[in-house]
């Protein structure tokens, strides 16, 4: 469990996709900086999601590994603060990340 006292937002996006105008970004986060982004095990993705977390408490870091396996695997890590339709088709949500909570919001 993460330690964060200041919540993370980790922006999980579909690859390619850029931060939109005005959004602060600080860090942008890749498979090859955290390979357990790209596993199939929910225990992986929640270690690899919550050492980002932890590295940048009270920032706002890019994750471009938004996919179908990740979809499927949010409703397992994260509280969904998002209806059904943008979990399945919206290409950013946001993923906050406290010591509390983790919670899956639209990513505006």
């Amino acid at each position: 469990m993460s330690t964060l006292q200041c919540p993370a937002t980790l922006l999980l996006a579909t690859p390619g996709l850029e931060p939109q105008a005005g959004q602060r970004v600080s860090h942008t986060w890749s498979p090859d900086d955290a390979p357990g982004l790209l596993s199939e095990d929910v225990t992986t993705l929640r270690a690899a999601l919550s050492e980002i977390a932890d590295q940048t408490p009270g920032e706002t870091t890019l994750v471009p590994v938004l996919d179908q396996r990740l979809r499927e695997a949010l409703p397992h890590l994260a509280r969904l603060d998002v209806a059904p339709d943008v979990l399945t088709d919206a290409p950013l949500l946001a993923l906050v990340i406290d010591a509390d909570d983790w919670v899956c919001r639209a990513g505006s």
